[in-house]
């Protein structure tokens, strides 16, 4: 074999070498307690793959470098080798601190012992509704009676009115409908939503601080 052929050889081998596809064997593990981790996203171009219940994966990619990604962790990328041991750290997971306002004073969300419902402004735009009518239907345990073109009189786990003038007695609203600080029971349909920064429907024993 002469020198060219001796390179044009060498050549092809590096190509292949280079360009050739490779099986990858691998682990993953939680870094701070060595424990296997599964369902984890290994991906490597337009191929992918996820890690059994033992942290362990197989892939065959042309690919240079492995991405891997799981909720609770830092995604990470990695270069290809016939076996890999990869560790992910934690990460922390933000998100937007919800506060109650309907209660005896402001307070988070998790600590928070009535059982409510809340949707801030960014939930009634993803809704894509302008009226509390068109949100009750996202809220557990509500109903409504008209007795107008919009809803009047609401029942909260069966409690409250259906009409004016339901039972005996002046009418007394066991729900009550509060905007702005301003008692509307009984007159509900007031309820425009184009510029509420938060409604709140409390359920249960603890709405009786309001009476």
């Amino acid at each position: 074999m002469n020198k060219l052929n001796y390179i044009f050889l060498l050549i092809i081998i590096y190509t292949a070498a280079l360009f050739g596809s490779v099986t990858v064997n691998g682990t993953v593990v939680d870094e701070s307690n060595q424990s296997p981790i599964s369902d984890v996203n290994i991906t490597a171009g337009e191929k992918g793959t996820v890690t059994d219940k033992y942290g362990k994966f197989q892939i065959k990619t042309d690919s240079k470098t492995l991405f891997i990604d799981h909720i609770g962790f830092e995604e990470i990328s990695i270069q290809v080798a016939d076996s890999l041991y990869i560790e992910l750290s934690r990460s922390i997971l933000k998100n937007e601190e919800i506060i109650v306002l309907s209660s005896l004073k402001d307070e988070p969300l998790i600590n928070s012992n009535s059982s409510i419902s809340i949707f801030k402004q960014a939930d009634i735009k993803y809704l894509n509704q302008n009226h509390f009518q068109n949100i009750i239907n996202y809220i557990p345990n509500l109903n409504f009676a008209g007795g107008t073109s919009r809803p009047r009189y609401f029942q909260i786990r069966g409690v409250g009115e259906r009409s004016q003038y339901f039972g005996e007695g002046s009418p007394n609203s066991s729900i009550s409908y509060t905007l702005d600080d301003i008692d509307l029971s009984g007159v509900g349909m007031i309820g425009g939503l184009n510029d509420i920064r938060q409604v709140e429907v409390s359920k249960g024993p603890q709405s009786t601080i309001f009476g």
